[in-house]
């Protein structure tokens, strides 16, 4: 068992603890697990495995997708708490604002952390907001940016570490 406590207690019951491994494979909502990847997560043997997902299938905590998928269908309780960094182009435009304050309220409701920064239409300014959501350890950035030169600069930056994402857009013109 993947997740089982290491002191053992007369109290718990083990096929508990082999469902709750299951449940907790499903590492986001709506990810599709085959039998083999859930045996490979939680080292439960394929019998058990299968036993417990026909279980929780039959009690409508998993759903069987097609025929050899399966997908959680409660959301997890312990989650990768995820950070977010968002640089607006300016908030002088109301199409910025509205993309702030909706990656807001998206980032809330996911209960996601959100770094927002304002670009206020400066280059150095922007630079200076990426190398600050570097040192926030974001996992993920989005830079709407106007200027295609420090869009590219941004970008490139030897400073963001490998696991970070980046996503950079221009402006509309």
């Amino acid at each position: 068992m993947a997740n089982a406590p290491k002191v053992k207690s007369a109290y718990l019951v083990e096929a508990v603890l082999r469902a709750c491994d299951v449940l907790e494979a499903f590492q986001f909502d709506g990810e599709l697990l085959r039998l083999r990847e859930l045996v490979v997560r939680t080292g439960i043997n394929k019998t058990t495995a299968f036993r417990l997902l026909t279980t929780l299938e039959e009690r409508g905590l998993v759903e069987r997708v097609g025929a050899h998928q399966y997908r959680s269908a409660i959301k997890s309780l312990k989650r990768k708490k995820y950070r977010l960094g968002y640089c607006a182009l300016s908030s002088d435009f109301s199409y910025s604002r509205d993309i702030t304050e909706g990656l807001i309220r998206a980032a809330a409701d996911e209960k996601i952390d959100l770094v927002t920064l304002d670009n206020e239409f400066n280059a150095k300014l922007a630079i200076r907001n990426a190398d600050l959501l570097v040192r926030e350890k974001v996992d993920f950035v989005f830079e709407h940016q106007g200027d295609e030169h420090v869009s590219a600069i941004v970008s490139s930056r030897s400073a963001w570490p490998s696991k970070t994402n980046r996503v950079s857009s221009a402006a509309p013109t």
